[in-house]
């Protein structure tokens, strides 16, 4: 149905996907979604938008998201926005405060990073600040060593070369993942600099600096905390703990 034209009458089995389906087919669809304008399929990107809403994942709605932020086809862009302000009504959010739910973690833990084990050995992967996967091997004791990576290495003969193989797959998927994440979230993160956005300071630590993945995006920003009455009272950045400090480095 997706990659070989589809007829009108299999439109009911499209939407079927899209409730029934899950991250893979997100991932699937949605190259599809921002290609198909381009190829003079307007009413297909639409509708393929209305599959991924049915989907219901954050990173379907997350795609949503950063259509309705960015795109270079202007109608699926608007019906992209009217898609996310229907989804947030239907949560009782406006639309900022449902994307700050639906950021996906990449299966990352709650410090942003995930281990791949070849048997003998493991790597540890995470965010850099620029948006980018980065790798580090791990010793005996699990502490990272040597130069940052930017893929896992080949497998040695020593290693398990199921559990090898296995870690490469996944591995590709998670950069997938990460990479598609970085790129929607610092759009967001431009526009609501641009548009002078506020939080509340729990949401901010809970969904912001709390976040496996947007924890380490938020890390090279300053942020002005305001006083109850709505005036400035300290500059802060956020680290890598998850915590707040001052320009004078105090918690």
């Amino acid at each position: 149905v997706l990659t070989n034209g589809g007829k009108p009458a299999d439109r009911v089995w499209f939407m079927a996907a899209g409730y029934l389906g899950a991250e893979g087919f997100v991932h699937a669809l949605t190259p599809m979604v921002r290609e198909w304008p381009g190829q003079s399929q307007h009413q297909r990107a639409v509708l393929g938008l209305d599959v991924l809403a049915a989907t219901g994942t954050d990173g379907a709605l997350q795609t949503i998201s950063g259509i309705a932020n960015k795109s270079k086809f202007k109608s699926v862009q608007k019906a992209a926005q009217e898609s996310l302000a229907k989804l947030a009504a239907l949560r009782g959010l406006t639309v900022d405060r449902l994307e700050d739910r639906v950021v996906p973690d990449a299966d990352l833990d709650a410090r942003g990073t995930r281990t791949f084990s070849y048997g003998p050995r493991s790597f540890r992967v995470s965010l850099s600040p620029q948006g980018k996967a980065v790798i580090r091997d791990l010793d005996e004791a699990g502490h990272p060593v040597g130069k940052p990576r930017t893929a896992l290495p080949a497998p040695r003969s020593a290693d398990d070369a199921e559990l090898a193989a296995a870690a490469k797959a996944d591995f590709t998927v998670v950069r997938k993942q990460l990479t598609e994440v970085a790129k929607i979230q610092t759009s967001r993160l431009e526009k609501a600099l641009v548009t002078g956005r506020t939080w509340t300071a729990q949401e901010h630590r809970e969904l912001l600096a709390q976040h496996p993945v947007l924890n380490s995006l938020i890390r090279p920003l300053v942020w002005q905390v305001f006083a109850a009455d709505g005036s400035p009272a300290a500059l802060v950045r956020v680290t890598e703990d998850q915590d707040y400090v001052t320009v004078d480095e105090e918690s």
